[in-house]
């Protein structure tokens, strides 16, 4: 692992688990086994190096929800979302994480694709026949962001029941 890539982990770590505000660099270049300068020499700054960690969260996230876009079929896209659900890699929730603590600050305006991700949904509980589909994503979308908080904070014990139940619900 390069030095910019142990900054890069031991930040996402402390800033998912503690929160972007309660971390300083020089306590990640201390943890990182780097100086402070090196820091700044890649980041130029704390939020330099908190853009960069949210860019790769954003990418990943997009790639995550690709197949549910490209989707042919709306049962097809509904199915993908709770598979989802069932397939988080443990690997990624630190990036799940820091995607919550950065929703506690209120200039977090959340991933870009958001928007395109909630019409997606509306289509395909519309095509599915749900009235009122534009509401109906609105809580697919907080149910499934919920179970997704649950899941990354290891709070859903029941996790295959759970989302079996919601695909029951929406994608029979």
């Amino acid at each position: 692992m390069t030095k910019k890539e142990r900054i890069l982990s031991v930040a996402l770590y402390r800033f998912a688990h503690e929160g972007y505000n309660a971390v300083s660099t020089a306590s990640i270049a201390k943890e990182a086994e780097v100086s402070e300068g090196l820091i700044f020499k890649h980041f130029k700054s704390k939020q330099g190096l908190l853009d960069t960690l949210r860019e790769e969260l954003e990418s990943k996230m997009a790639a995550k929800v690709q197949p549910v876009m490209e989707a042919a079929t709306a049962a097809e896209a509904l199915h993908l979302v709770f598979d989802l659900l069932l397939n988080v890699d443990p690997v990624d929730f630190n990036y799940w994480r820091l995607q919550y603590q950065l929703k506690l600050n209120e200039a977090y305006e959340g991933h870009r694709s958001a928007q395109l991700y909630l019409d997606r949904l509306s289509w395909a509980l519309q095509e599915s026949g749900f009235p009122e589909p534009e509401m109906e994503a609105q809580l697919l979308f907080e149910i499934v962001d919920s179970a997704l908080k649950r899941i990354v904070f290891e709070e859903l014990p029941e996790k295959e029941k759970y989302i079996e139940f919601l695909r029951k619900k929406y994608a029979p």
